[in-house]
């Protein structure tokens, strides 16, 4: 994750009047945070890396207390829970990860990204921190416990993810099997896409083909429970 100490990048060119009159961090600090989560607008988005050089350290550790605190009274949303989302959440979320992109911590931004696990896309967005981190292996786990929270309606962009990452490791039989699954559950072109790209990367596509062209031509004949315990059979 590419991180940058908050103050080193350009501040906006428009600056309120209260930071180019240099006042005291803490009251500049919750003034901003007020105007950025509570603003009818966008207009202070991203305040505490822009006027961080003005708030200083005081200030911005100012404005982590604020943010930690209303983010604690946000609750975690688990696999399946209906995202009643709001700007304010969206907005506290967006300082939380700036904070922690700002700190080089991987960790602290994998947890604000973890208060919301609702669906699919949230763990790629996860395993996509961790392996731009060089932590592939934790990034495979969580992309695999995303697909075992939502197994049922797998997003196609987890489970690319995941047969990549199973294929650059030399797993091979595991990534054609999640293809194959994922193609007998969906019935849907990309998933016959998907399952002819890791196995032609294995070498075994040839043996392959006729099954997956039934599979993609007969959607419908099982459903997608059985059709998993059919093929653990064989």
């Amino acid at each position: 994750m590419s991180s940058a100490p908050l103050g080193n990048g350009s501040r906006s060119s428009t600056s309120p009047p209260a930071a180019k009159a240099r006042p005291e961090p803490r009251t500049l600090a919750e003034r901003l945070f007020q105007w950025e989560v509570e603003g009818e607008w966008d207009t202070f988005s991203g305040a505490v890396e822009r006027y961080a050089d003005v708030l200083g350290d005081s200030g911005v550790a100012c404005y982590r207390e604020l943010a930690e605190a209303a983010c604690a009274g946000e609750p975690e949303l688990a696999a399946g829970s209906s995202r009643a989302w709001g700007s304010r959440r969206f907005r506290l979320a967006q300082i939380m990860e700036c904070l922690a992109r700002a700190d080089g911590d991987v960790d602290a931004l994998v947890a604000v990204l973890g208060r919301d696990l609702s669906s699919p896309y949230r763990y790629l967005l996860i395993a996509e921190e961790l392996l731009a981190a060089g932590r592939a292996d934790e990034a495979t786990e969580w992309a695999e416990r995303g697909l075992a929270a939502f197994d049922e309606r797998a997003d196609p962009r987890l489970v690319d993810f995941v047969c990549e990452r199973y294929a650059h490791s030399g797993r091979h039989d595991q990534a054609t099997q999640l293809a194959w699954e994922t193609l007998e559950q969906s019935r849907r072109v990309d998933a016959y896409q998907r399952l002819a790209k890791v196995t032609s990367h294995a070498g075994t596509w040839e043996s392959w083909r006729e099954p997956a062209r039934d599979a993609a031509g007969t959607r419908g004949r099982r459903g997608p429970r059985r059709a998993r315990r059919e093929r653990r059979r064989l």
